[in-house]
């Protein structure tokens, strides 16, 4: 049962031992569908970051009704449902994505910038989009960099990017920054 614990024998180095491990359910790494949950969010001058969901991709899917049944699937969504194949390492794991980009003056050149897997953000891997958050709200350096998962870098001055913030969720009817579940 789940939460039981399981005695075992390996052999390591040519001895034998017996180890004992706890039997848990495998976690997706890709949250399952959610219902009754107001969906996680967090936005920095306008870029939008959110947790990957079964409901996200699900709507990824069916964004364009007129998709010809013939095509093939787009390339992007096929690698996001891939992670639904992959288990978390710690409970917390969740992959993260620019979702999508809120246009203004401070964003310029990015606001084709949407569903990509943000894999660090200033050097550091992104755990969760609670750690992202932690990390720009204490960024004390000039610039923020998230690094997608093609290992392309977004810079950009985080300081212009937070006086922006207000005015983007003001523009756009956004009542918060985040919604960190």
């Amino acid at each position: 049962q789940i939460g039981d614990e399981v005695e075992f024998g390996v052999l390591r180095n040519g001895r034998e031992m017996t180890l004992r491990m706890p039997v848990s359910k495998p976690m997706p790494l890709c949250h399952p569908h959610l219902y009754d949950t107001i969906p996680s969010y967090f936005i920095l001058g306008g870029f939008i970051f959110t947790p990957l969901t079964g409901n996200l991709l699900d709507e990824i899917s069916l964004m364009d009704p007129y998709m010809e049944l013939d095509s093939p699937p787009d390339d992007n969504v096929s690698k996001l449902r891939g992670y639904q194949k992959q288990y978390r390492e710690r409970p917390d794991d969740e992959v993260v994505l620019l979702h999508s980009v809120l246009g203004d003056a401070v964003n310029i050149g990015f606001v084709d910038c949407n569903l990509l897997v943000v894999k660090k953000v200033n050097g550091k891997p992104v755990r969760n989009l609670r750690m992202l958050a932690e990390v720009a709200d204490g960024c004390k350096e000039q610039y923020i960099t998230f690094t997608m998962q093609d290992g392309r870098p977004i810079t950009l001055d985080i300081q212009r990017l937070r006086d922006a913030t207000p005015r983007i969720l003001k523009r756009y009817r956004v009542p918060a920054d985040r919604m960190l579940g």
